[in-house]
């Protein structure tokens, strides 16, 4: 009796190069993605596609942009991936003297000192 093999499709080699690559075991990206080691290994060996929603957080996990999905041919998963992401922030400046005035970690002459140092460097 003859034993079939069968090649696992181009997205779960490229998954798993990418493991490779940074050193992460698959249970590892599984869990950072937020998806269950299980439907991880079933992807990696080709008994699932993945959604575009799983392969936008696995995507995340392994540190993808929506350029790399886009050049394995996960458009869907790209988009996904794109609306995921946060976009520029318009005033971080603001949003670090909000988060600095909100701290009870600094006392207040701290909390003066750093905002200054935070408006100095937006000049």
């Amino acid at each position: 009796m003859l034993a079939v093999t069968t090649r696992p499709p181009p997205e779960a080699q490229i998954i798993d190069a990418r493991l490779t690559e940074l050193d992460l075991s698959a249970r590892q990206a599984a869990i950072t993605a937020g998806i269950s080691p299980t439907l991880m290994l079933q992807i990696r060996k080709g008994e699932r596609a993945a959604s575009a929603r799983v392969m936008a957080l696995i995507a995340r996990a392994l540190w993808w942009t929506p350029q790399d999905l886009d050049a394995m041919g996960r458009p869907d998963a790209a988009d996904r991936l794109k609306r995921a992401l946060p976009g520029p922030d318009p005033d971080p400046a603001a949003r670090i003297i909000e988060q600095i005035r909100g701290s009870r970690e600094f006392s207040e002459a701290q909390k003066r000192h750093l905002i200054s140092l935070v408006e100095q460097d937006t000049r």
